[in-house]
């Protein structure tokens, strides 16, 4: 089905006719239709099977709840536009721009993601079982309880993103997050990111290491001290031999404090070369 002609001047003849207040958003596009019964298809019964949308510019379009099972909207601009409950499985969406879009409850198994930009896009409760999501922005996207299982997640941006699946990064990955909210002061987020990554590996000791630094910053020094000596048994059993001595100088240094008045260089001191060979590990 082509229904890419109708694309063109597609935005400004909404514009016109929403200025005008004379001619509906399905008339507008009507009016620049080559196939009537496509777009008939499309937007009276809600449905469009297999349709060719490559390249089409979509944006602010409301799709909640059609059936675009199998579409091809490859490159496409969806940016803003309401596909909640919509079905998208088996659609392909690679590189398409989908900034800012609902997606929340939406049917995207099996579908082709790959390189779209999906920047705060809201996907809780959706099903991207078996999605293709290799190379996604999906940085500030919401994700809580979207199914990911089987889904290609190589290379995905998940940076800020609100409820990660534990299963959709590596301790590695988490921990990487962790480490960039703590550099930029985030400390609370940068916990989170740290838990998440000892949840998916509860011996990773990096992330000990990192969250005693956080704890500490939010005035937390029980659960620093505690994080500290944790990571130092981890580096002990691994024979990494800089982590014990970093995380040993860290635990004596929270264990004693300096007094009110005096100066907390050597903390300072032990933060910056702890803060070196976490990034090294990043590297």
């Amino acid at each position: 089905m082509k229904l890419k002609k109708y694309i063109a001047g597609f935005l400004p003849a909404v514009v016109v006719a929403a200025a005008a207040g004379s001619v509906s958003l399905s008339v507008a596009i009507a009016a620049q239709a080559e196939d009537i019964q496509d777009l008939s298809k499309l937007f009276n019964m809600r449905e469009c099977l297999n349709c060719d949308l490559s390249g089409s510019g979509l944006v602010f379009s409301d799709f909640a709840r059609f059936n675009l099972s199998g579409t091809d909207f490859s490159d496409a601009n969806l940016s803003r536009s309401d596909l909640r409950g919509a079905n998208l499985s088996g659609a392909n969406l690679a590189r398409a721009s989908l900034l800012g879009a609902k997606l929340n409850g939406a049917d995207l198994s099996n579908a082709n993601l790959s390189g779209a930009d999906l920047n705060g896009v809201d996907l809780s409760n959706a099903n991207l079982k078996g999605a293709n999501l290799r190379g996604a922005d999906l940085r500030g996207a919401y994700l809580v309880n979207a199914d990911l299982d089987g889904a290609n997640m190589e290379g995905v941006y998940l940076r800020g993103a609100i409820g990660i699946p534990t299963s959709a990064a590596t301790a590695s990955e988490f921990y990487t997050w962790g480490v960039m909210e703590a550099q930029g002061g985030a400390h609370k987020q940068a916990i989170a990111y740290f838990n998440q990554s000892l949840e998916v590996d509860p011996d990773f000791a990096f992330s000990y290491l990192g969250r005693a630094i956080s704890r500490r910053f939010l005035g937390d020094w029980p659960g620093a001290i505690e994080d500290s000596k944790r990571a130092e048994e981890l580096f002990t059993a691994i024979e990494h031999s800089e982590g014990v001595e970093v995380s040993s100088a860290l635990t004596d240094a929270l264990e004693n404090p300096p007094k009110p008045g005096k100066s907390n260089s050597e903390f300072g001191a032990i933060v910056n070369t702890i803060g070196s060979m976490l990034l090294q590990f990043l590297l």
